[in-house]
């Protein structure tokens, strides 16, 4: 009596089996290498290479629409700032802004121009450093005079309508003022803005480098400073 044996399948252990089999690995293989093999292969294999060739035609478009977009941009941005640049010069090295505010306190307000109380002068829009000229005026309460003698200061409001010929102040003051000039003179260079005439002339370099070299003992002494109408260019 010969006896049936019963055989009980063992699961081999492990993760479930993926839905996607080694025939559909090498089919995606097929699509991303060999593209004219893949018309050869069954119709939904054919089907499945077209879709994925569209996916990437897709993405590639879309990278490649950004990245015009982008340089699109960056050359109109550059464009903007070398028009920018050029009709500032353009302008700044005209005739006019050889005397831009012209010589009397009149003419520079109705040319536009404000006085500058670091400088002691008139100047355009353009030349002035206004970011400066506040860190100059909080250093500290600058007293300014109409006389050589030290009698009643005047107040900085009556100083800033820029109606006097001279101003006179003491030793600190200038060497102070010297000190801002250079640093106006080197941010113009710097950042490619205008810049006054007085600010970088050769005569008041030698001026400042006087002052510095005069020993102490006149520090109350008051120094007579002409109110200036200077040039306004872009430097070298």
């Amino acid at each position: 009596m010969t006896s049936k044996a019963n055989y009980v399948p063992i699961e081999s252990p492990g993760e479930p089996a993926s839905s996607r089999s080694s025939i559909d690995v090498g089919v995606a293989e097929v699509c991303l290498h060999d593209s004219k093999t893949a018309p050869l292969l069954h119709e939904d294999v054919g089907l499945q290479c077209q879709q994925d060739n569209v996916k990437q035609n897709v993405r590639f478009r879309r990278a490649l629409h950004i990245i015009s977009s982008v340089l699109c941009v960056v050359a109109a941005l550059a464009a903007y700032d070398f028009y920018r640049t050029f009709e500032a010069s353009q302008s700044l090295n005209d005739a006019s802004f050889l005397s831009p505010c012209g010589n009397d306190p009149n003419t520079a307000r109705f040319k536009g121009c404000l006085f500058d109380p670091v400088s002691i002068a008139w100047l355009p829009h353009e030349c002035h450093d206004f970011d400066l000229t506040r860190e100059f005026m909080a250093l500290e309460k600058w007293q300014f005079w109409t006389q050589p003698s030290a009698g009643h200061s005047i107040s900085l409001a009556n100083v800033m309508q820029g109606r006097h010929s001279s101003l006179f102040v003491q030793k600190t003051f200038l060497q102070n003022s010297c000190n801002f000039a250079w640093r106006k003179s080197h941010r113009a260079l710097m950042n490619r803005t205008a810049v006054d005439g007085y600010t970088v002339d050769w005569h008041g370099l030698l001026e400042c480098e006087a002052l510095f070299k005069k020993s102490g003992g006149d520090e109350d002494r008051l120094h007579e400073v002409k109110v200036r109408y200077p040039s306004c260019t872009l430097p070298a």
